[in-house]
């Protein structure tokens, strides 16, 4: 199960840092409705931690398909990168799981996270 939800966070994290780049709109629907099931599995495994549980539930509900909350695309891109850093930062929580099983993976998003906000701050200034 602990690989389970490591995959589901580095899935969140990818799609959520993708959304920094320029797509239509059908795009950012299927991050929201894959974002809202994330963070709903996310919440039920971590139903006993409160913190983590308000975090993920609060997380669902501001990025739910069905009753959306327009923020504007600056700072839905800044929630997005916030979204990754904890996502990602959070995985440290299965160590053994990353040392055994995902060794590449960390080292691998270590360096796509400065490169990913490098593209952006670079889109930003072209455009």
């Amino acid at each position: 199960m602990k690989k389970i939800i490591v995959f589901i966070k580095i899935i969140l994290s990818i799609l959520f840092l993708s959304c920094l780049l320029d797509w239509n709109y059908g795009y950012y629907e299927l991050v929201r409705f894959l974002g809202m099931i994330g963070f709903g599995i996310l919440a039920y495994r971590e139903r006993k931690n409160k913190t983590w549980l308000i975090f993920f539930i609060a997380s669902a509900i501001l990025i739910n398909p069905l009753f959306k909350i327009a923020l504007g695309r600056l700072l839905w891109n800044v929630i997005d990168v916030i979204w990754a850093i904890i996502l990602l930062g959070s995985i440290g929580d299965y160590k053994e799981i990353l040392e055994h099983n995902i060794k590449g993976v960390g080292l691998f998003l270590l360096c796509l996270l400065p490169l990913t906000f490098i593209a952006y701050i670079w889109h930003f200034f072209t455009s």
